[in-house]
């Protein structure tokens, strides 16, 4: 979807003039309902922004490179193409806006606040804006995983995992949030026993998920869990079998004779054999003392 939705219904003005007029009127600059586009602020002081309000505003190609918003307030605004190299971001509210194609590069946040916004083809890196994401656990969710999937899909694969994780630690503090009705906000949401035990399952599902398998996100939780199954659990777990595995393999031969023991089908009966008595040993069975055993039932045959 290109700009034209975002400008239509919006008189466009000279972003440039109209902060030059706010400066030289020393008040808060206030508009509404306007686009602006094809100005070039870059590496320019620009005193007049301080402290503006903008609402339902569009900012179309707007190069705002090295620039500092200072206590701006932006409510429904869209910014398309916009480029903010460099820039700086400080004590600034963004509430239900929209980032379009912008570029981030280098671009510092001090103490600003993101409410119901959004990112398309582009994405501001974790480290950068991790402070600055709602408080609201449901809400730092929701923008976390905007930001994950605009990360993997231009192909920045570690960014969109640490904001996954953000996703996944935003959801657990959601539903623990509603589990406990830790906010007036869950118990208005999550009013009944049903609600809040739903929300419970939840999160011990998603924290069983995290600590068997990473979420898939995280390498050493899957090796981890790998080398306990194949090396504890698989063993154990088939300890009874090994057993009687062994059992059955120890076989012994009595001189001139049939096999005298081990009838079953890890040791049929085979043809006429003047073989000394032998008992097959193994190391398991050397381990499991499946040999002792073996030995004593091989000489009491042979005996008789």
């Amino acid at each position: 979807m290109g700009a034209l939705p975002y400008v239509v219904g919006r008189r466009r003005r000279d972003l440039a003039a109209v902060l030059y007029q706010a400066d030289q009127s020393r008040r808060p600059l206030v508009e509404q309902d306007k686009t602006f586009a094809g100005t070039r602020l870059d590496e320019k002081t620009i005193t007049g922004i301080d402290g503006a309000k903008f609402a339902h505003c569009t900012f179309l190609n707007i190069g705002f490179k090295e620039v500092t918003l200072k206590e701006c307030n932006f409510e429904d605004c869209v910014f398309v193409g916009c480029y903010f190299r460099k820039a700086t971001w400080h004590r600034c509210r963004f509430q239900a806006c929209r980032f379009i194609d912008c570029q981030f590069t280098g671009l510092q946040i001090v103490g600003s606040l993101f409410f119901y916004s959004r990112f398309s083809d582009c994405f501001i890196p974790y480290n950068r804006i991790k402070s600055s994401l709602p408080g609201e656990a449901n809400l730092k969710r929701e923008l976390a995983h905007n930001l994950a999937t605009e990360a993997a899909k231009l192909g920045f694969s570690e960014e969109a995992s640490k904001f996954r994780w953000c996703e996944i630690e935003a959801h657990e503090q959601h539903l623990r949030g509603a589990l406990w009705h830790e906010e007036p906000w869950y118990e208005t949401h999550y009013p009944g026993v049903l609600d809040r035990l739903g929300a419970g399952l939840r999160l011990v599902s998603s924290r069983l998920h995290r600590q068997l398998w990473g979420y898939g996100e995280k390498g050493r939780v899957l090796l981890r869990n790998l080398v306990v199954l194949v090396l504890i659990i698989f063993p154990f777990g088939l300890l009874p079998n090994f057993r009687a595995l062994i059992s059955r393999v120890g076989c012994c031969f009595a001189p001139g004779g049939a096999v005298a023991q081990g009838d079953g089908p890890w040791s049929p009966k085979l043809a006429q054999t003047d073989r000394p008595l032998a008992v097959l040993q193994t190391p398991w069975a050397s381990a499991l003392g499946g040999s002792s055993a073996g030995a004593n039932n091989c000489n009491r045959a042979a005996r008789s």
